[in-house]
């Protein structure tokens, strides 16, 4: 079976479709503050640019103005947001590692635009987790993060015959 049929397979699990979608929701959340003003919502894919790379699903933020400058740790939050908060609010399906993708996806963002040493990467990395995780500290910060993960199940094209 193609990883995308066997990723549909899994995606026909309710809980498992909403775990995806909370992992979605924490990008959305953390690419609005980041000037987001729309996003694009696809289902099971190959990354772009990614050869061999899967994922269960995704969401393409939309900016107002083209190559919009965000800063370094503004964009950590937006990355690492969903590995925190998978792991807070869904732990049945949160696994180590999972922010795998998310993380080299930011690492070579800083390396191909920015000055940024491996150590400042990490850095900012590990600070952002630290921001989203006193974020999850409120009771109604977690409340809208599952609010926009029931929407972003509902706007995701799973595929799955739903």
């Amino acid at each position: 079976m193609e990883p995308v049929e066997e990723m549909r397979e899994t995606l026909k699990n309710e809980s498992f479709r909403l775990y995806v979608a909370v992992h979605e929701a924490a990008h959305i959340e953390y690419a609005r503050r980041a000037g987001a003003i729309g996003f694009q919502y696809h289902g099971p894919m190959e990354y772009p640019g990614r050869p061999g790379v899967y994922g269960n699903a995704g969401v393409e933020p939309v900016f107002p103005t083209p190559g919009v400058a965000i800063s370094l740790q503004v964009m950590a939050r937006w990355y690492c947001a969903p590995g925190v908060v998978t792991k807070r609010l869904s732990p049945r399906w949160w696994h180590e590692g999972e922010d795998r993708e998310d993380y080299e996806v930011y690492r070579d963002y800083c390396a191909r635009r920015t000055k940024a040493t491996p150590e400042d990467v990490d850095e900012n990395w590990k600070a952002a987790q630290e921001d989203v995780e006193r974020d999850l500290l409120s009771p109604a910060f977690r409340r809208k993060l599952w609010d926009l993960a029931h929407e972003v199940e509902r706007k995701i094209p799973w595929g799955i015959g739903q």
